[in-house]
């Protein structure tokens, strides 16, 4: 099993948690929020699309770096629309 760390978000559409992963950076298992994620974790994790366990919402992940990453979450369902 390969290391990864992750970014925990909560799902918009119930009290359920959405777990993106990311094989960038340390890799040490460590879990961030969007307020400390590093830009390094953020990029390996662009363009990913994940899903609520509890409710089956989809979000999918867009990383925006000018000068510092920034992660916009976007309905998956609706296509692109960052």
């Amino acid at each position: 099993m390969g290391m990864f760390d992750s970014l925990i978000v909560s799902c918009p559409d119930c009290d359920g948690h959405i777990e993106f992963q990311s094989k960038s950076g340390e890799c040490i298992l460590r879990n961030y929020t969007q307020d400390n994620l590093p830009t390094e974790v953020a990029i390996g994790m662009n363009g990913d699309i994940e899903s609520c366990g509890k409710c089956g919402k989809s979000l999918k992940l867009d990383c925006l770096i000018s000068p510092y990453a920034r992660i916009v979450l976007n309905d998956a369902s609706l296509g692109d629309s960052a």
